[in-house]
C-alpha cells in the first residue's frame, strides 16, 4: 500500500511557517484537489502556495535557486508555505533531495496506481485546456464546480501509448525520490474517497490548525468508467496489448 507516513512527525516546537513540497510523477493524480483543500483551509495571508512554477525553468541551478528563495522568504503571518511540482522536470533528483533535507521541507508524494486512467485523464485534460483557451483565452486544466466538463471524445492511440510510457517512467522516478525529510505518501483512490478527511489528516501531520473548513472547488473531469469518456477505449486497449503494456490490461476496467 502506497499510503503511509515515513519518519516521525514534526515536534511541537517547530517554528512557523510549515514548509511543504508536493511531488507527483507528472499530473492527474488528484494534486489540484488536495491543494485546493489546503488553500481553502486558511485565509490568504496565512498560506502561500506555488502551483508548478518551474515547468518553464529548464536550468537545474535556477530551479534550486527558486526553492531557496521561495522557502526562505515569508512573513510572520504565514502558517503554511508550499509548492507543487512534477518530479520529471528535475534532472538531478539526488541534489534536489539534499536541498529538501537542508531546507527542512515536509514532503507529500502523490501518485495514482492506475496508469491507464492517468493517461486518459492527461490527454483529456490537454483537450480541455485547449478548448477553454479557445473559448475564454485561458487554458484550464481542472474542471471547477459548476463548469461544463469535456464531453466523450476519442483519443489518439499513438499519443496514448506515448503518454503511458512517460507516466510509467515518471512514477518510477517518484518512487525512488526519498529525501531525508518527513514524508506523507498519498494514493489517488484514498484521496478521492474522502478529500476533506485527507486534508485534515495532512494538516494534523503538519501540526497546523486550519482557519476554516476546506472547500471542494473541482469536479471530477473524467468518469471512473473510462468507456463513458472514451468511445474508442477498446482501440486503446488493443494498442496497449500489442505494444508491450499487457500488464496494464486490467486497469482499463478498474
Amino acid at each position: 500500500m502506497f499510503d503511509k507516513l515515513i519518519g516521525k512527525r514534526p515536534s511541537a516546537t517547530d517554528t512557523q511557517p510549515k514548509r511543504l513540497a508536493l511531488m507527483m510523477p507528472w499530473g492527474r493524480v488528484g494534486s489540484n484537489l488536495l491543494v485546493s483543500q489546503l488553500k481553502t483551509s486558511f485565509s490568504s495571508k496565512r498560506i502561500r502556495f506555488a502551483n508548478e512554477p518551474l515547468n518553464r525553468t529548464a536550468e537545474f541551478s535556477a530551479q534550486l535557486t527558486w526553492f531557496r528563495d521561495f522557502y526562505t522568504a515569508g512573513s510572520d503571518t504565514e502558517a503554511l508555505v508550499g509548492s507543487k511540482h512534477a518530479i520529471r522536470i528535475f534532472s538531478d533528483r539526488d541534489r534536489l533531495a539534499d536541498l529538501f533535507a537542508e531546507l527542512g521541507l515536509m514532503l507529500v508524494r502523490q501518485r495514482r496506481a492506475n496508469f491507464v486512467k492517468v493517461a486518459v485523464s492527461q490527454l483529456r485534460a490537454k483537450l480541455y485546456a485547449d478548448h477553454t483557451k479557445q473559448q475564454t483565452g485561458r487554458a484550464l486544466w481542472g474542471v471547477y464546480k459548476g463548469q461544463k466538463a469535456l464531453p466523450p471524445l476519442p483519443l489518439d492511440a499513438e499519443a496514448f501509448l506515448a503518454v503511458i510510457g512517460e507516466i510509467a517512467a515518471a512514477d518510477e522516478i517518484l518512487m525512488a525520490f526519498a529525501p531525508d525529510c518527513h514524508t506523507y505518501d498519498l494514493e489517488y483512490e484514498t484521496l478521492k474517497a474522502d478529500p476533506g478527511a485527507i486534508a485534515r489528516d495532512v494538516l494534523a501531520w503538519l501540526e497546523l490548525t486550519p482557519d476554516r473548513e476546506s472547500e471542494l472547488r473541482f469536479d471530477k473531469a473524467t468518469p471512473d468508467r473510462l468507456a463513458e469518456a472514451v468511445p474508442n477505449l477498446e482501440e486503446l486497449r488493443k494498442a496497449a496489448l500489442a505494444n508491450g503494456f499487457a500488464d496494464l490490461e486490467p486497469m482499463f476496467d478498474e
